[in-house]
């Protein structure tokens, strides 16, 4: 009887730990697929982050480049733009000459501008009978024989930003004259415009033009 009853027991302690390895061994790989999951995902972030730091530097990287050294290349199509801008508006012979270059300036730096008020205001057109068009002024540049003449435009780089933009200094030295008076006797004046290049190479854009008179040379 009492062998009966330690064999069951045994028995019972058998299974016991049975059981207990099998659910120990259940708990150990449950266990281990946590932690794989739990690396899987800090993998993920890490490699997340590492891109994020890696696209910030390089960010950082060009803006440093962009604004440590402006492209030489660009900054001649630059100059050349301003001076091929502002060039036709410091040269004008007649009326005509003058209400296309007054346009010019307009566009460039708006009706309200300084510069358009003191040095190309409206050009007054006069009365003339039909039969004595062509053959009479009709204006008041023609009737005085206001003209002007560009000596030079220097253009100075003074910034520029990242995004490849850059803000231009340029002087324009022009002489007014008319028919009472002689170029080479005329006073020279100089135009301070201020301007912002922007834009890439292939679509560039001048902007926030500004101008002021300086003192006649």
């Amino acid at each position: 009887m009492f062998k009966k009853h330690f064999n069951v027991i045994v028995l019972g302690l058998v299974a016991f730990g049975c059981a207990s390895m099998i659910y120990m061994a259940h708990a150990s790989v449950k266990a281990q697929k946590a932690d794989k999951e739990r690396m899987t995902t800090e993998l993920a972030q890490l490699t997340s982050d590492i891109k994020q730091t890696k696209t910030a530097y390089e960010k950082a990287k060009s803006q440093l480049v962009n604004t440590t050294e402006f492209n030489a290349d660009q900054e001649a199509r630059d100059k050349s733009l301003i001076k091929k801008t502002l060039s036709p508006i410091f040269t004008w012979k007649s009326g005509a000459e003058y209400d296309s270059a007054r346009e010019k300036l307009i566009a460039f730096l708006g009706p309200d501008s300084d510069l358009v008020q003191t040095y190309m205001p409206e050009n007054i057109k006069v009365f003339v009978p039909d039969d004595l068009k062509d053959k009479i002024a009709d204006n008041d540049v023609d009737l005085n024989g206001y003209k002007s003449k560009l000596s030079k435009i220097t253009v100075y780089r003074t910034s520029w930003s990242g995004d490849g933009s850059a803000s231009y200094d340029a002087i324009a030295e022009y002489q007014a004259y008319n028919k009472r008076s002689q170029l080479d006797k005329a006073t020279t004046y100089k135009v301070l415009i201020t301007v912002k290049a922007t834009g890439d190479k292939d679509n560039r854009k001048l902007v926030d033009a500004s101008a002021r008179n300086l003192m006649e040379a």
